[in-house]
């Protein structure tokens, strides 16, 4: 029981941590309001943010790199 306690919230510690991290490295809209909210509201903020904003960023990130290719080819 302990370990898995111990074990979530270490998982939540480094989920935290890269989600500060996405919101610190990337152009992100408001990025001044989305660190304050990880870092206020902790987890809760990280998975706020990583359905708010990272998956978004992936999604984008993705069809800018399909289009890449097709002009390439």
């Amino acid at each position: 029981m302990i370990l898995s306690v111990f074990l979530f919230a270490v998982f939540c510690f480094a989920f935290w941590v890269a989600m500060l991290v996405h919101a610190i490295s990337k152009p992100i809209k408001s990025k001044a309001l989305w660190i304050l909210i990880i870092l206020m509201f902790n987890a809760l903020g990280a998975l706020v943010y990583y359905f708010a904003v990272k998956r978004e960023f992936n999604k984008n990130k993705d069809s800018v790199a399909a289009e890449k290719v097709e002009e390439n080819q």
